[in-house]
């Protein structure tokens, strides 16, 4: 019985362990404006900082194709294929994640967020020799979100 509990005492301080990564994979942004507002911000933001846009998906569009309703809701995705190319000849693998993303949300009570993936956490899955790129893109897509949500803090 004591080997059992001090298996489950070792397992259960492991899973603690791994759990102490204070880091979230996705982040978000509440916007002080609203919806459209939000999403001109983001591609003024994008296109000041000579980001190259790739696709705006509008899934409000696209699901009242479907004949369905749900709020507002874009993804933007975006890049800059030298450091994209850079980072994909590091480890190819990381090809799955880029170009970039940001989304914006609309929720149910009319509140608009911003979206996006803590990108300095792919070091963790693709292993990569200049993590330092990583740690530039996070805090690029910290100011861009800051300047199209006006806030500060990241969620």
């Amino acid at each position: 019985m004591k080997k059992i509990y001090f298996i489950l005492v070792l397992l259960s301080s492991f899973a603690n362990l791994h759990g102490q990564n204070n880091q979230k994979e996705i982040q978000s942004m509440v916007s002080k404006y609203d919806f459209e507002t939000t999403l001109n911000r983001l591609l003024q933001s994008l296109e000041e900082k000579q980001l190259t846009i790739f696709a705006n998906f509008d899934h409000q569009q696209n699901a009242t194709k479907s004949e369905m309703k749900m709020p507002k809701s874009n993804v933007i995705v975006f890049g800059n294929p030298k450091v994209g190319t850079l980072l994909m000849l590091d480890n190819p693998n990381i090809a799955l994640e880029l170009p970039l993303k940001i989304a914006v949300v609309e929720n149910n009570q009319q509140k608009t967020s911003l979206v996006f993936t803590n990108v300095k956490l792919l070091a963790d899955k693709y292993p990569l020799k200049n993590t330092a790129i990583l740690e530039k893109m996070q805090k690029l897509m910290e100011n861009i979100v800051k300047e199209a949500s006006g806030n500060k803090n990241c969620q």
